[in-house]
């Protein structure tokens, strides 16, 4: 992330960012001092996603999904392509950059699916099951289906 970007939400938002907490493809988290985080994206789509996602959780007022806690958004920055939102414990439901509404979500063949399950499984152990269900519950909540699963988004 340019630190120019970094610098104009300094500026705009009177934080101070403090250590990357995580990155990837669909870009940065920074701690902030106001014991926040914030998410800077490097792609238009993946943002609107996310922020959608946000905009639903607040909408209707969900800060759990199965037991997990969620972040909520405490401002999103379109400008810079930022969202900052609380910094939570777990167990909890992280990243929702991946999260289609259904009619948008990617359809993949029967096969592709069975193999993704089979890579989650192993990934997830005995957890797997676990993870099925929050995925479904998110989906009942939100209407959204979320296709970005790892340790490191879903933790007990």
């Amino acid at each position: 992330m340019s630190a120019d970007i970094k610098n104009a939400f300094e500026s705009r938002w009177g934080v101070r960012l403090g250590k990357r907490l995580g990155f990837g493809r669909d870009g940065e988290v920074y701690s902030t001092d106001r014991n926040t985080a914030v998410k800077f994206f490097t792609v238009v789509e993946t943002f609107s996603r996310e922020r959608r996602a946000y905009e639903i959780l607040a909408e209707t007022q969900i800060s759990h999904v199965a037991g997990h806690a969620v972040p909520e958004m405490i401002r999103v920055d379109e400008s810079l392509m930022a969202i900052e939102m609380t910094i939570v414990q777990p167990p909890f439901l992280l990243d929702f950059a991946l999260a289609y509404a259904e009619s948008e979500a990617p359809h993949f063949p029967e096969e592709v699916w069975e193999d993704w399950r089979q890579q989650k499984s192993e990934e997830f152990g005995s957890r797997w099951p676990d993870v099925e269900f929050i995925l479904s519950e998110f989906h009942r909540l939100t209407g959204l289906v979320l296709l970005d699963t790892n340790l490191g988004n879903i933790q007990w």
